[in-house]
């Protein structure tokens, strides 16, 4: 299976988080225009920083476990699809444009972050908000 080689590039892991959004029926059951799961990726892969690890691999692999365990669980059987597609986008996009400094460093250097979150979770808040940002495109809406 595609997902348990070793990736080594961009394209194939996106080829591989793209398997797994069909794998796990989640396209099928959410009616997913694949072509738009395409430009979501892609703008997801896009979105996370090159930095030494918080970056799209960092992404990656944190799916690619999360995939696993659904499979190793069977989760499939005992939680809704609603559930694994949020199980899923969370794992891909839970440290989206991760700048490499933890929310200690964020709020002690009183960055941008810190001050627009107020100094609560200000990584989390931002990942969660660049998610949203990315959703709100047309293109990029697996969910519309």
């Amino acid at each position: 299976k595609c997902v348990l080689t070793i990736c080594c590039n961009y394209w194939q892991m996106l080829s591989c988080l793209e398997y797994m959004f069909h794998d796990l029926g989640l396209v099928e059951e959410f009616n997913m225009n694949p072509i738009i799961l395409k430009r979501w990726l892609l703008s997801i892969q896009e979105n996370y920083r090159n930095n030494p690890f918080h970056n799209f691999r960092h992404c990656f692999c944190v799916t690619q476990m999360m995939y696993g365990m659904i499979h190793l669980c069977e989760l499939q059987e005992r939680v809704t699809p609603t559930d694994l597609v949020i199980l899923m986008t969370g794992a891909i996009c839970h440290d989206l444009d991760h700048p490499g400094y933890n929310n200690a460093y964020q709020i002690n250097a009183r960055t941008d972050l810190a001050v627009r979150y107020n100094d609560i979770s200000p990584l989390e808040n931002h990942h969660c908000a660049v998610a949203f940002q990315i959703l709100s495109q047309p293109e990029c809406n697996i969910f519309a």
